[in-house]
């Protein structure tokens, strides 16, 4: 499968374990790595223009300096309907709050909310959906 996957946490585990889990799946694609939302949304303004750059899955945490997840899913909303349609995302999060969990459900572009530790069986499930 070829996909870009974006990873948006500042959890050094959660992203060694995704980059492993994405490995051994031996996923053809790119998965790329932002510490917080706001590298990410810059990188997605950065690249409006060249559709092949943007990410087809993010897997989004909600605690994280500089953007936060809901922060980014504020500024990332404005730009969805213009040219982010295919991107889904997933909030991966240590937070089971229902207060979290029932404002993701307030976003069309969140797929689902997983409390971390993400498996690989949830991982894989993620990305079969998105060549579906």
């Amino acid at each position: 499968m070829e996909l870009t996957l974006w990873l948006v946490d500042d959890d050094p585990v959660c992203a060694f374990i995704i980059k492993k889990i994405w490995h051994r799946m031996k996923s053809s694609g790119n998965l790329l790595h932002f510490g917080n939302g706001q590298l990410a949304f810059d990188s997605i303004k950065e690249n409006l223009t060249q559709p092949q750059f943007l990410p087809d899955i993010i897997l989004l945490d909600l605690r994280m300096p500089v953007m936060n997840g809901w922060e980014f899913m504020q500024a990332f909303s404005a730009l969805y309907e213009h040219s982010l349609r295919n991107t889904k995302i997933y909030i991966v999060s240590s937070s089971s709050d229902m207060d979290d969990i029932e404002m993701s459900q307030q976003y069309s572009q969140i797929a689902d909310y997983i409390v971390k530790p993400i498996s690989q069986q949830q991982l894989e499930k993620i990305l079969y959906a998105a060549v579906a």
